[in-house]
């Protein structure tokens, strides 16, 4: 992202003045201090054969016949193969905090090859380093002995060799891409089976021997990341892999279809192949004849662009859009025309010609001309040159539309110019149908491809229902390697739904979903470019839909646990210590099971060392306890209330055929449920449309202040622009958001907070020691109160601070102290409180005041804090 070099100074010096206002507190990373912010006590023995965890008939976890809640940590790469003193560090901050549980991901990462279990070194992907396995059974010991339990990942970033047996051509792919081989090659799943059996059956010295099959504080198995046949499809990955592949896909294809129709006239006429002439015009003033009339041109976040219409198409007018000043994604600047009906079942034709000043991305594709904004056609997605060149796309519509619009976007982010002419959007055209020679008989039916194919609705869904056929025989086959062949009695899951749908992995033990708030984004094609990024700096609470829990919430199933194995708000987002409060809280509202941090350095750094660094930024951790306690502990309840919608197979296929995308295959939102639902109510999906389940979703709730139906949580919007979400049970109270100086009545207990740098903060308090706190036999309680923070030596690039690009900073963290007031429900003589320093020792005490019969307790320190402790002294016993 490029700045003017005359900002810098002005940006320097901004970053400064804040940086005064913050005050160092450095959480050692190793630290295990006895003392009341030590959660250690929560699992206090160490995994042994009668802590093995189990899935209740119910789909919810359980130790012992007791529910259990799984809040853990990704930890990823080299990570995962601490050295045996890191380890131990690094096991017993764990359980400080709070977490029970560690997720070990990107153990293959070929990024980092001479640090990961993988042995690149030997010449393939398929020897794990004797080194690296030895680091990686004495984590999970240590783990282990702090009562905390392992996630095994098994292919997530693995990239294959071609002496693995998978053919040279294997090096032509992307290592994610690759991993989808094992839907449909036979040597690709005899690969990943290989892998599990390594893993899964080498003696643990450090565990009396025991196999990761056999240990139970290995808990959980997952077998892919983030993937799926069909996501890869959506990606036009199938599109463009070696021909050698794409035939091995094309082969069980064919077998697929050969057990649903019994000749190729009637798998024709099943498909409803089309041949029309082509209508009327949709579009007005299609070849620009009026100048830009009836066309939108529409500029986003900044992007700025100019638009004429010259003659330069053969002497004829064409569209000019030059972008000037470059948006942050590739969608911010984009030309549309709207108001265009369409007929579900009618075939349409888009065509049109277009040229760039240089090797420049282009999308185009119908879609909604109002939210949801959702896509209604396949994509043309294709690189422009500089000479003039047509692009056609005929489909057949799924819905009817009164306001639907031609849209072309993909170049917003850059500093590029488009031109566009000739744009037709007409009824007709020429869909199914297989070339001369072709046939079932034969057994060679092409795949239907994402882009450049004109396949029929049905023909398209019936390639969504082999997709999904081909995922759940994979998913299956690898579950019975690792739960029979391999004897692993934990629990096991394929990938998360945002990826493969529901009904695919229906025959697994759980499900998962990730989510992150304001993910980094980056130039198209510069994925990772740790230079040149932005995190949109923006709080959660001002969402009106809930931000991303709604999204969650809408892909958990009735009778499975849901976990949430990747949640993050990634910095330098600065008002990123809200992920653990509104994660929890709305996660336990929706009654799910594990949600896992991404990620957790396990190194001896002590400040934030990138996007996605969670035991860094002491706001964060110190707000685990908090997590912890609403949601390992269960003080905020689920709620009563449950949405279950029917998501039977067949409208799970009709579903990912018409609505579904790369990252949106086919769940709840799919159907219409609105994501605010999850701010009030439990959703889930119903795979075998169960008494109850409903076919049509309720509406959403009305009003811009949300209750849960359980009375706990409030998402409150009434004022837009500072929002605020607050928890209300009987042992952990907070406020989170914008309202600085208002006051918050949650039960017997108020916070008030004061005005930060930000106008917002994090101030919350939990019992840890006592029932209520009005109880007269007194009780403890932690208080954490987070607002803006940065590293030290961070430089912002812009005033949005949405970016440091590569100029992180480094120690000491710097937070600020939080003010605010909160009052108890006692007298002021029972109540003791003092700040606390980075290990949880207390630091001096603070003054404790009367407030209309209550104890008053006015937050802030002459030390740096974010936290402090309280004690509450029980009554004289008369």
């Amino acid at each position: 992202m490029w700045k003017p070099s005359f900002l810098l100074p002005f940006l320097a010096l901004s970053s400064q003045l804040v940086a005064q206002q913050l005050q160092p507190f450095r959480l050692p990373w190793n630290d295990a201090t006895a003392g009341l912010t030590n959660l250690q006590s929560w699992q206090p023995d160490a995994i042994g054969a009668a802590r093995r965890v189990t899935v209740t008939a119910d789909g919810h976890y359980s130790v012992n016949g007791e529910r259990i809640r799984f809040l853990g940590v990704n930890v990823t790469a080299s990570s995962a193969f601490p050295a045996a003193e890191r380890a131990e560090g690094v096991a017993a901050r764990l359980a400080r905090f709070g977490f029970n549980s560690v997720r070990m991901h990107h153990m293959e990462a070929p990024w980092d090859k001479r640090n990961v279990l993988v042995d690149y070194a030997a010449g393939s992907s398929r020897e794990l380093s004797a080194e690296r396995l030895d680091r990686l059974h004495y984590f999970i010991a240590q783990l282990a002995a702090r009562g905390i339990y392992t996630n095994l990942n098994l292919l997530v970033s693995r990239e294959f060799q071609p002496s693995d047996g998978l053919g040279p051509e294997i090096a032509r792919m992307g290592w994610k891409d690759q991993h989808i081989l094992g839907f449909f090659n036979d040597t690709a799943l005899e690969l990943h089976k290989e892998y599990a059996t390594k893993l899964l059956t080498a003696p643990n010295p450090y565990r009396d021997g025991q196999t990761a099959a056999q240990d139970p504080a290995v808990a959980f198995v997952e077998i892919m990341n983030e993937n799926g046949l069909l996501q890869k499809w959506h990606e036009a990955v199938v599109d463009k892999m070696p021909e050698v592949y794409r035939q091995q896909l094309r082969e069980r294809w064919n077998q697929w279809l050969r057990t649903r129709y019994e000749s190729t006239s009637a798998m024709l006429s099943g498909w409803g192949a089309v041949d029309e002439p082509l209508g009327a015009e949709m579009l007005r003033n299609p070849q620009f004849q009026s100048g830009a009339q009836n066309w939108n041109v529409e500029r986003h976040s900044g992007a700025a662009a100019t638009v004429t219409t010259p003659a330069e198409f053969n002497g004829q007018p064409c569209l000019k859009v030059e972008v000037t000043t470059a948006g942050q994604s590739n969608w911010h600047v984009q030309v549309n025309q709207t108001q265009v009906p369409i007929q579900s079942g009618a075939v349409y034709t888009v065509s049109f010609w277009a040229k760039a000043d240089g090797a420049i991305p282009l999308s185009a594709g119908v879609q909604r001309a109002h939210t949801d904004w959702a896509g209604l056609s396949p994509s043309i997605n294709v690189t422009l040159g500089r000479d003039w060149k047509q692009y056609t796309m005929t489909y057949q519509s799924s819905v009817t539309e009164s306001n639907a619009r031609l849209n072309f976007n993909g170049f917003g982010n850059l500093l590029a110019t488009v031109w566009l002419a000739d744009v037709h959007w007409q009824p007709g055209g020429q869909l199914g149908g297989i070339p001369e020679g072709t046939s079932l008989e034969a057994g060679n039916v092409a795949v239907v491809l994402k882009q450049g194919g004109t396949p029929t609705s049905a023909q398209r869904l019936d390639w969504v229902r082999f997709a999904l056929w081909a995922e759940s025989q994979y998913w299956n086959a690898m579950y019975r390697h690792i739960k029979e062949t391999l004897g692993f009695q934990g629990i096991v899951w394929g990938t998360i739904i945002a990826n493969s749908a529901p009904n695919a992995q229906a025959g697994l033990d759980a499900m998962d979903s990730h989510s992150y708030w304001q993910h980094p984004q980056f130039p198209t094609g510069q994925d990772f470019n740790t230079t040149n990024w932005s995190v949109t700096n923006i709080s959660m609470v001002n969402d009106a839909n809930g931000g991303v829990l709604g999204g969650m919430a809408r892909q958990r199933v009735k009778g499975k646990p849901h976990n949430v194995t990747e949640y993050q708000h990634p910095a330098p987002n600065t008002y990123n210590s809200e992920a653990p409060l509104l994660s929890a809280a709305y996660g336990a509202l929706q009654d799910w099971d594990g949600i896992w941090f991404f990620a957790y350095d396990a190194s001896m750094s002590e400040y934030t060392t990138g996007w996605f660094d969670h035991g860094g930024d002491p706001g964060k951790m110190a707000n685990t306890l908090l997590a912890a306690a609403m949601f390992r502990r269960f003080d905020v309840s689920p709620a009563a209330n449950e949405i279950s919608m029917a998501f039977v197979p067949e409208t799970e296929a009709r579903l990912a055929a018409t609505r579904g995308g790369a990252w949106s295959v086919a769940d709840g939102s799919h159907l219409g449920v609105p994501a605010k639902l999850a701010l009030q109510s439990r959703l889930s999906l119903s795979l075998d449309a169960a008494e109850g389940a409903l076919e049509v979703p309720p509406a959403a709730p009305g009003g811009s202040r949300i209750e849960s139906d359980t009375g706990e949580l409030v998402w409150d919007r009434t004022d837009a622009n500072r929002g605020v979400v607050t928890v209300n049970t009987a042992r952990t109270k907070a406020v989170i958001g914008f309202r600085a100086r208002a006051e918050f009545d949650l039960g017997s207990v108020r916070i008030s907070p004061g005005a930060a740098m930000q106008n917002w903060s994090t101030i919350g308090i939990t019992l840890l020691e006592g029932k209520a706190f009005d109880s007269p036999a007194g009780g403890a309680a932690v208080i954490v109160a987070t607002g803006d923070h940065a590293n030290t030596g961070m430089v912002f690039t812009d005033s949005s601070r949405s970016s440091v690009s590569n100029r992180w900073g480094g120690p000491p963290a710097l937070i600020e102290v939080v003010p605010g007031t909160i009052d108890l429900p006692v007298s002021p003589d029972r109540v003791s409180v003092w700040a606390l320093n980075a290990r949880g020792e207390r630091l001096g005490q603070l003054a404790v005041t009367e407030a209309e019969g209550k104890a008053r307790i006015t937050l802030g320190s002459a030390e740096p804090t974010l936290w402090y402790e309280v004690r509450i002294a029980a009554l004289p016993q008369e």
